[in-house]
């Protein structure tokens, strides 16, 4: 597959798009492991953008999901955002914004009050976001 980043994301919602019931455990069981060397810790622009398309597709297929599929979508490229700013400069992360064509505004339709936050911050700052993104 051509997807190098992100790639457990997408399936995850086709899992959820499949199943009859779901259960939620907000309990902090899984966490990343960032090695030096490892994908998570060594993706280029190039890598952090190739699952964007196939990601989309995903969640504009499901079939199921009683979500708005733009929110879901919109959250998740907060969520790459984040990454993105681990993982490159400032100029990197402003391309990557700008090749997933982030709209800070649709993202405060999200109603997780961290992306509202983030998503403000945004509006107001490119670099402000990146620092606050990169730092925590």
């Amino acid at each position: 597959e051509n997807v190098k980043f992100s790639v457990d994301q997408g399936f995850m919602w086709k899992v959820i798009d499949c199943s009859n019931s779901i259960s939620v455990n907000y309990s902090k069981i899984y966490n990343y492991y960032l090695r030096p060397g490892s994908i998570m810790t060594s993706s280029k622009k190039d890598q952090i953008l190739s699952g964007v398309n196939d990601y989309v597709d995903t969640i504009n297929g499901l079939k199921n999901v009683p979500y708005d599929r733009k929110i879901i979508i919109d959250r998740w490229k907060m969520g790459i955002l984040h990454s993105s700013a681990k993982l490159t400069d400032y100029g990197g992360f402003c391309n990557i914004k700008e090749e997933m064509k982030v709209d800070y505004f649709n993202c405060l339709r999200t109603p997780l009050l961290k992306i509202k936050i983030l998503s403000s911050i945004g509006i107001i700052s490119d670099k402000i976001l990146y620092i606050i993104m990169k730092k925590y």
